[in-house]
């Protein structure tokens, strides 16, 4: 297995996230869900995303600083800057900040060029004894309806039947 699905609590816990544009807007609403302390920056950051970032923890028009990692449980870089978002991984990796890949590289950094070879597994445990149709509708069901309605747009799912999760 190269992967290893991780799942964890981020209920109070500050989350940074560099960027200010849509795919910015997608992951904060994913993190505020999730109970996490936003702390957002980028010189220009749209207003939706401002208003989620103050209502959740901090929003700063700045320029992306070192001292922004002070703190911070995970990392998401979300720019259109590919020198940017290798920078914060880079500065992520120093501190053993993870960026959502469980090596502690880039799998949360924005990647358009698909560099990093982006996926996110779905492992499924379905019973032994379920039919062969039901197991393909079931299959199809999750691809259609989960990975789009989380995602709608971004990297490559994998979904993965295991006998044990």
């Amino acid at each position: 297995m190269d992967f290893l699905p991780l799942f964890t609590k981020l209920d109070g816990k500050t989350c940074l996230l560099v960027g200010g544009g849509e795919v910015a807007l997608r992951k904060a609403r994913l993190l505020s869900k999730a109970g996490a302390i936003l702390r957002v920056v980028a010189p220009d950051i749209a207003p939706e995303l401002e208003q989620l970032a103050r209502e959740s923890g901090q929003c700063l028009h700045a320029d992306y600083r070192l001292d922004y990692l002070d703190g911070v449980f995970l990392v998401i870089a979300a720019t259109d800057d590919q020198a940017l978002n290798e920078q914060v991984s880079r500065d992520c990796n120093a501190r053993n900040i993870p960026t959502e890949n469980i090596r502690l590289s880039q799998n949360n950094i924005v990647d358009p060029e698909n560099r990093y070879k982006q996926i996110f597994k779905i492992q499924v445990e379905l019973p032994e004894d379920i039919s062969e149709k039901d197991r393909e509708g079931i299959l199809r069901s999750i691809d259609r309806w989960t990975v789009k309605k989380v995602v709608q747009t971004g990297p490559e799912f994998q979904i993965e039947v295991v006998e044990n999760i």
